[in-house]
């Protein structure tokens, strides 16, 4: 038994003494911090601000202890051979409570807590899990779901509790379950079990493809009604999953080493306690497949294939049944028809569950109707366990009804309510996600990192680490999960074998320069070999949505919404100098050292505005050869026609077309005049200019964009949301200041005061002297600043009438993008004069106005009161 320790007799014992150095070097490691163990947290907790709930019994209580104790030795003089139920355990002020009033059903206001799956998993992050310090026992003490979430620390039992209450508040039909588990799941190991995260990601990129294809295609199907019947369906699986062969085997799990290892060889297996949480189908989205949960690792089992040994009794905050079916080959096969009293033995008779059987049986059994459910349910919200008095009075009311009310043979015994308060979790406690803001999971060939929001400078949240072997020594893949951060990064995903790999993907709204959106959407990068930038339709003005860089090589380009109904673009190059060992992730081509081969663009087709054009040829690709910096060739494709499955084509060397080339589809074309094909020709030569230069411009901007994207990795912002601004304020921010600074009054006399005045009032003359001065220099800065404002006004004026004066003469010889830029500079130097004008105005106005406060503070201030006598 793991805690036992072996002692010999003094006279046997040989005194060992290690050398010298060994002792030092021993003395000087540190010790590992004590962790204290449940008993010792009880033995420690203050008791004075717990509720009365938790230091007493009420009359209700009494009389269910009373009951429950005497089916305790019913059932042990019946049934001698099984083991101890878990029926009243110590709390943790060893007061003796029924564990069906343990349980507190509570909905939590936190929408993580609302899914099962989701609320699994959440839980078992938020507390930490400890194994029971006998294994082969029940715990001594079954702590309250409040004090659990306090310590965020509990054995499997009183996590099953907890997170029982949670689900039953939730709305799902929840038990507790104590039985017998292998060692394996008792403490927690997943280390051959695969990763959660790897099974939803391949079920994530089925659901991907197939939104891909609905979005390629514009169609969706219209599904065809089911019109099977989900009840039929229902039994016949559930027969089926009955009478099928356990299938053990899941992928990443060595099954055969795993019970030859550890379980063959534990000297506990098969009497191990351990509890976890049962959800029967029925409420909630759980329509067909019951499932177990386990409290320490969120994992959900079918109950036809979960790893338990055997089931001891089940309970929930109703009622609590005891289990009579044989589990010598394991619990997949049990029924959980708990009204069945040849396989489930309860204690007291259920009103929730099958009440209308019960009325029908039992005489002064009441059913109960939705209407009362829900308000019971509202009643406890609304009920103040705190409150000792007003519980135990309503305790005895009800106790006082059962008695008097019914006759001795047809008295029912009702279960109280929970002795514990309604569960509760801060929102600063809830944002911590773990115990320390971070918790490392084990699986097979994998690890797995959880960090709380914030807790980490780099935004990081999660981290998973696959590694080639079960050791844990060699890894192959970092996956890492970002949230709020300034340069919308939201995972990274590096591959640590050959070919070397890195994955980045931002969510949108990256704004890199805080200027312009740059709608990086993922960044694809081969150690030395290329790189893959996918940016988000519609986010960038040129229309980019794909670049691929294949160094030294390659470019290709792809385009959404283009203003030319351009769609791809491909630039074959090659470098006039010798770069290949400065390949790195942003490393980018630059003009100086780059010799273009070939440009190939692509067109998409587009209706032509022009009814009587809609035969015309429209371009499909062209591809420019290129030598030594000028076009030699260039081949022209042309759009299919209607009913055509040839397309025309034109091919032009850097002097004329080659007509030996030359592909005309229709046969009743007008042969093509040499006048035009040098038009062509010039027309095309210009065009090439403009995709080259709108090729330097991609490659700087792509530079930019990757200079901007190291600058963020050297300087990693974390951004507060808008909805967690509260939770990083230190206490100093938090509160208000007691005392406020306060400014020193203005005085207008000062500066015109005699230099070594001390006095209250002046004599007249020198009261005359300050009281003109100071009006003088008011006066003269009001004069002042409208002069200024003026002038700026008239400079304005003037600059504007010179420019459309200048612009008038040369109207007819301007391009429209200068008429344009004109445009929007007389734009802007109206928007100033009309700002300048209104500063004017606003100036005279408050002018009078200030010369009015001057008079009459002056005429108050008692140095000058002989001036006013």
């Amino acid at each position: 038994f793991s805690g036992c320790a072996m002692s010999l007799p003094e006279e046997e014992m040989e005194v060992v003494r290690p050398p010298e150095d060994e002792v030092n070097e021993v003395s000087a490691t540190p010790e590992p911090p004590h962790i204290p163990t449940k008993e010792e947290r009880i033995c420690v907790l203050d008791k004075d601000p717990l509720p009365a709930s938790y230091k007493h019994n009420t009359l209700r209580e009494e009389l269910v202890l009373g009951f429950v104790d005497n089916f305790r030795s019913q059932f042990v003089e019946l049934y001698p051979l099984r083991r101890e139920l878990l029926l009243c355990p110590p709390n943790e002020l060893d007061v003796p409570k029924f564990v069906c009033s343990t349980v507190r059903p509570t909905q939590l206001p936190y929408k993580q807590m609302y899914d099962v799956d989701e609320c699994a998993g959440f839980f078992a992050d938020f507390v930490e899990y400890e194994p029971l310090e006998d294994p082969t026992h029940l715990p001594a003490h079954i702590i309250s779901p409040n004090t659990v979430l306090q310590w965020r620390k509990g054995d499997a039992f009183d996590l099953a509790i907890t997170l029982c209450s949670i689900l039953i508040g939730s709305g799902y039909d929840a038990y507790c379950v104590s039985g017998y588990a292998p060692k394996r799941v008792c403490l927690a190991d997943e280390t051959r079990y695969q990763c959660p995260l790897l099974k939803k990601k391949k079920e994530v990129k089925k659901e991907e493809e197939k939104e891909d294809l609905e979005a390629l295609t514009g169609y969706t199907l219209k599904a065809i009604p089911d019109l099977t019947s989900s009840y039929d369906q229902r039994k016949a699986s559930e027969e089926a999953a009955r009478t099928a062969p356990k299938v053990e085997e899941e992928p990443g799990e060595d099954w055969d080493a795993l019970i030859a290892g550890e379980d063959g060889d534990d000297e506990l297996h098969g009497i191990r306690v351990h509890a976890w949480v049962l959800v029967l189908a029925g409420q909630r989205d759980i329509l067909q497949e019951s499932f177990y949960i386990e409290p320490a690792t969120g994992t959900k089992y079918p109950v036809n294939q979960s790893p338990y040994l055997a089931l001891e009794s089940v309970w929930n905050n109703h009622n609590y049944w005891v289990n009579m079916q044989d589990c010598s080959n394991g619990v997949d096969r049990l029924s959980f028809d708990l009204m069945n009293t040849t396989q489930w033995e309860y204690i007291l008779l259920d009103h929730t569950r099958n009440s209308a059987a019960l009325s029908t049986s039992l005489p002064g059994v009441v059913a109960m109707n939705d209407s009362s459910m829900a308000a019971g349910s509202m009643d406890d919200w609304e009920h103040m366990p705190g409150d000792a008095a007003e519980q135990q009075a309503s305790e005895a009311a009800d106790l006082k009804e059962l008695t008097m009310g019914f006759k001795p043979s047809e008295s029912v015994l009702d279960l109280s309510h929970s002795w514990c308060p309604k569960l509760y979790i801060p929102k600063s406690a809830f944002d911590t996600l773990a115990p320390g803001k971070s918790k490392t999971k084990m699986y097979h060939k994998c690890k797995l990192e959880l960090f709380a929001d914030y807790s980490e400078p780099n935004g990081l949240v999660k981290r998973l680490t696959l590694y080639e072997d079960r050791e844990r020594t060699q890894e192959l893949e970092v996956r890492e999960l970002y949230r709020f951060r300034k340069d919308k990064l939201s995972s990274r995903e590096r591959y640590l074998v050959e070919p070397l790999r890195i994955v980045e993907k931002f969510d949108k709204g990256r704004m890199p320069r805080g200027e312009v959106l740059d709608g990086l959407k993922e960044l694809v990068y081969w150690g030395g070999e290329r790189r893959v930038l996918e940016f988000y339709p519609g986010a960038r003005i040129d229309g980019l949505i794909h670049r691929e860089d294949i160094f030294g090589r390659k470019v290709n380009e792809c385009f959404s919404q283009h203003d030319e109904g351009l769609e791809r673009r491909s630039i074959h190059y090659s470098l006039t100098k010798d770069v290949q060992s400065k390949y790195h992730m942003g490393w980018v081509t630059d003009p100086q050292h780059t010799d273009i081969h070939k440009v190939k663009e692509v067109y998409e087709k587009r209706p032509s505005k022009d009814s009587n054009k809609d035969d015309a040829p429209s371009i499909s690709q062209i591809k420019y050869f290129v030598q030594s910096g000028q076009v030699g060739r260039i081949e022209v494709d042309y759009h299919y026609k209607h009913c055509r499955i040839v397309h025309d084509r034109r091919v032009y060397n850097k002097d004329k077309l080659l007509a030996d080339e030359l592909i005309q589809v229709d046969p009743f074309a007008a042969p093509l005049k040499e006048a035009q094909t040098s038009d062509d020709l010039k027309e095309l030569q210009q065009r090439f200019g403009v995709t080259n230069q709108n090729i330097r411009e991609m490659d700087r901007n792509m530079s930019d964009l990757m200079r901007n994207r190291n600058h963020d990795e050297d300087k990693i912002e974390v951004v507060t949301h808008v909805y967690d601004a509260s939770r990083n304020l230190n206490a100093e921010e938090s509160k208000e200041e007691e005392t406020e600074q306060v400014e020193e009054q203005y005085d207008p006399l000062k500066p015109f005061l005699p230099p070594n005045f001390v006095g209250d009032e002046l004599d007249l003359k020198t009261a005359e002297k300050v009281k003109g001065e100071c009006l003088r220099n008011l006066k003269q800065r009001l004069v002042e600043r409208k002069e200024i404002i003026e002038q700026r006004l008239l400079d304005e004026q003037s600059e504007l009438e010179l420019k459309r004066q200048t612009f008038n003469r040369q109207k007819d010889s301007l391009d429209p993008s200068e008429i344009e830029r004109f445009e929007l500079t007389e734009k802007e130097a109206l928007f100033r004069i009309n700002i300048l004008q209104m500063r004017l105005e606003k100036h005279n106005e408050d002018a009078f106005g200030k010369l009015n406060d001057l008079y009459g503070s002056l005429k108050k201030d008692s140095r000058l009161r002989l001036l006013y006598e």
